[in-house]
């Protein structure tokens, strides 16, 4: 890993959250960017809700060089949706969902 590339990362978050109206607008970003991706992993696109609360599924996290993650619930739609914002407790605290 590149000490320098995490540092910058590190500073570009600090940067974006350095005021209570910066974080606000980060925190918007995020979620509309966990909705719209949520949506596109659930939906068709008419808006008609293709995984049910129910459905089990099977599902992968990428990076550009392969599956980081397999995972399995019972409950896809939440799952699915929940990924995006990292409410997966195996990758929360490691990769930003954005990458």
């Amino acid at each position: 890993m590149d000490d320098d590339a995490h540092a910058e990362w590190v500073r570009a978050l600090r940067l974006q959250t350095d005021t209570r109206d910066d974080a606000q607008t980060w925190r918007q970003k995020r979620t509309s960017f966990a909705v719209s991706l949520g949506k596109q992993l659930t939906e068709t696109v008419s808006g008609k809700v293709e995984i049910s609360s129910s459905q089990p599924v099977v599902y992968d996290v990428w990076l550009s060089w392969g599956v980081l993650y397999v995972g399995q619930t019972l409950n896809g739609r939440r799952r699915l949706r929940d990924l995006p914002i990292g409410e997966s407790h195996h990758l929360s605290n490691t990769f930003p969902p954005e990458i």
